[in-house]
């Protein structure tokens, strides 16, 4: 207990609520490294890939959008159902999840400049249950 400060949602997306709690997690209990971590098949950034936008879902596909539109390599079949194209828009969230953060939070921003904490991303394969840290994702 108290080692791992978890923060899940779907699409590993940087919501308000998401961020203030790892500023929480960081700030007051000392956690040191904040890793974003997204999967391989993630439904969120399926739906995102989809263009879904029904319900409450719609909220959580808004802040993965952003990586759909950056993977610029897949010009043809951009659904989901395209595995090569699905993989590159799990890593790019992760990397525009990171980015989220480190943009909306100051608290963040200052721990990270005093090297107290640092911030990691990388994609966990549910085949192969290894985790591929992303080195530009690296921050300390």
């Amino acid at each position: 207990m108290g080692d791992i400060f978890s923060v899940r949602l779907a699409g590993n997306i940087a919501s308000k609520k998401a961020i203030g709690s790892l500023e929480f997690g960081c700030k007051y209990l000392g956690s040191k490294l904040v890793v974003v971590l997204g999967h391989s098949g993630c439904g969120a950034v399926q739906a995102a890939c989809d263009s879904y936008s029904g319900g409450n879902i719609g909220e959580i596909i808004k802040l993965i959008e952003p990586a759909v539109a950056r993977e610029t390599t897949e010009l043809d079949d951009r659904a989901s159902s395209n595995k090569e194209f699905l993989a590159k828009v799990c890593e790019l969230n992760v990397d525009v999840q990171i980015k989220q953060i480190l943009l909306r939070s100051t608290i963040l921003q200052e721990m990270l400049a005093k090297k107290q904490i640092g911030i990691v991303g990388g994609v966990y394969d549910l085949a192969t249950a290894k985790v591929r840290f992303i080195e530009n994702d690296l921050i300390f």
